[in-house]
């Protein structure tokens, strides 16, 4: 079935972070070597309101428990440095703060340091890192570790973050102070509702219960690199594996009608976390470089700010159908009161249609940024979705789940904007 979209306004692409990444050379050639890091602010999705978002200390979200260092040659590990806070001391930050946490320390001096070619940064990491002294194993296989979380909805202590710095010509000759952003690899949703005569609803006149959350991930932040095969077709190195995902559905209508615990409550919402997942059908819904057919006018190969590109690229079956696997995506079943009477409905926590949903060809850059977005829960990402509850839902979770006329409609506030997604 083909979907338009109607009365929307579309968000814009939004930046990442607000952290301040640069370097600064010390005045005395001389000084000692100083590394900070800084927690980076969530960036906004297509579903956010808001363009990045801090993260919150009462959450726990910018506290950091523990740091491991790696200096980076040629992909080997050269250096591996750690360093501890008591769990009633975390050292916590906001994203506009750079947190120094070595000078002049002998093993991570300016003649370590320049031998290398990044530094990469693991925060709150729940493992140990084994790296003997002169062993140099490639740092992949260090980063070969899977993270998880537990499935009951409760405040975390600490999120699991990695960051990491390329090392210029400038900062091997002279002695920098070097500032690593880090970023969580967990993603934040808040599902938050309003009513028809659009004015909030309270958090606890609605329940909810999250469906095909990822309770694993893996601890690299390269995970999700794409490539070109032999055959120009794109392909997802390294994507989230399968079994990452919870595909459990709920045992009885408790799992969903279960009040949502008051310290998951945030500004009026309903708060989750997930760990990084991709939904988008890389299979039926392969895209290959190129596209000849003369149909589609130059629009869908122009960027936002109007930069014609002409690295363009075909999507099969795009503009005929989602481009989903369905037990992969993330969404939200919500039992919310309509007319004096409770219902259940499904929302999702992304857009996931584009602009042009209804063309094929797309310029890379577009691609890249715009369209596989919206099949993803991306790490450092705060999905902050508002539904607005203006008609009668489905009876039961399993009926939401499946009929998309009882999809609750997504609405970007701060523009006025309403999306419905419409079934021919």
């Amino acid at each position: 079935m083909k979907r338009y979209i109607t009365t929307a306004i579309l968000l814009s692409s939004l930046l990442a972070g607000c952290s301040d990444s640069s370097v600064d050379v010390p005045a005395d050639e001389t000084a000692a070597v100083e590394i900070s890091y800084t927690t980076t602010g969530y960036s906004g999705s297509r579903a956010s309101g808001i363009t990045t978002d801090d993260g919150w200390d009462d959450f726990n979200e910018n506290s950091v428990y523990s740091l491991d260092l790696f200096l980076v040659k040629d992909d080997k590990v050269t250096l591996h440095w750690s360093k501890e806070y008591p769990d009633d001391a975390p050292n916590s930050t906001d994203c506009h703060t750079r947190h120094a946490f070595v000078t002049d320390d002998v093993e991570l001096s300016h003649e370590r340091i320049k031998d290398s070619d990044r530094i990469y940064l693991v925060a709150n990491y729940p493992g140990t890192f084994s790296v003997e002294e002169g062993s140099n194993p490639a740092l992949n296989e260090v980063l070969d570790a899977d993270i998880t979380a537990t499935a009951d909805l409760t405040r975390r202590k600490a999120f699991v973050m990695t960051g990491e710095v390329e090392l210029t010509e400038s900062m091997k000759t002279t002695p920098y102070n070097i500032n690593i952003p880090l970023k969580r690899v967990a993603a934040k949703v808040r599902i938050n509702l309003r009513d028809k005569d659009n004015a909030a609803m309270d958090a606890g006149a609605f329940t909810s219960m999250m469906l095909h959350c990822a309770g694993k991930a893996r601890l690299s932040h390269r995970y999700d690199i794409y490539s070109w095969n032999a055959s120009n077709r794109l392909t997802a190195v390294n994507s989230v594996p399968a079994e990452f995902i919870d595909n459990s559905e709920w045992e009885s209508l408790t799992d969903i009608t279960e009040p949502h615990p008051a310290e998951m409550v945030k500004d009026g919402g309903h708060v989750y976390y997930t760990y990084p997942t991709d939904w988008y059908n890389h299979k039926d819904n392969y895209v290959t470089k190129g596209c000849t057919n003369s149909s589609h006018s130059a629009a869908q190969h122009t960027d936002p700010d109007g930069t014609e590109r002409t690295d363009r690229v075909i999507v099969r079956g795009y503009s005929a159908g989602e481009p989903i696997v369905a037990e992969r995506q993330v969404y939200a079943i919500v039992q919310a009161p309509f007319n004096g009477k409770s219902y259940f409905y499904k929302v999702p926590v992304n857009y996931r249609l584009y602009k042009y949903n209804d063309r094929q060809c797309f310029s890379e850059h577009v691609l890249y940024n715009e369209i596989l977005p919206l099949y993803r829960a991306d790490r450092n990402h705060f999905y902050d979705v508002t539904a607005i509850i203006d008609r009668a839902g489905a009876g039961t979770p399993e009926e939401a789940a499946t009929n998309p006329y009882f999809t609750a409609t997504i609405a970007p506030m701060n523009d006025g904007g309403t999306f419905d997604y419409i079934y021919d």
